[in-house]
């Protein structure tokens, strides 16, 4: 959007420019029957001359380029505004899949500890671990605690 707004600032001030010095144009029927515009007239000097507008005023110019530069500046606004809701938008995905992946991960501790059969527990290192009936409860807590955090009911 930006390339075009600058696209478009270029043509109108390349335009402003070749018609602030107007020419002499001329309308004339060549021998083929061609209708011929040119700035100069044919030989034979029969043509009409056309009247072409007046370049437009400083003022008309000025306020022109100031739209243009109030557009520019808006389109850049809303292009960053754009992205930011955008790069909001992807870091709410993510958030809301490490949640939904740490309650998986709860509800599977909390399971756990509430079947634990002879109070063995494999720990992360690889190590079986025997646990008393108070470390079981205290791990149940804790993971009834990490469901409550990250599990929407």
């Amino acid at each position: 959007m930006k390339n075009q707004s600058a696209k478009l600032v270029f043509a109108l001030l390349t335009t402003s420019a070749c018609f602030s010095t107007p020419a002499a144009m001329y309308r004339w029927v060549d021998e083929n029957g061609v209708t011929v515009y040119s700035q100069s007239p044919p030989p034979s000097g029969d043509a009409v001359e056309l009247q072409g507008q007046p370049a437009p005023s400083a003022e008309t110019t000025d306020a022109a380029r100031e739209r243009l530069r109030d557009q520019l500046t808006q389109d850049f606004d809303d292009e960053e505004a754009r992205s930011e809701a955008e790069a909001e938008k992807a870091k709410q995905a993510a958030d809301e899949a490490l949640r939904e992946e740490n309650c998986a991960a709860a509800r599977e501790n909390l399971e756990k500890f509430q079947n634990l059969g002879p109070r063995r527990v494999l720990m992360p290192d690889g190590k079986t671990l025997r646990l008393s009936e108070d470390e079981v409860q205290a791990q149940i807590t804790k993971a009834q605690g990490q469901v409550k955090t990250f599990c929407k009911k």
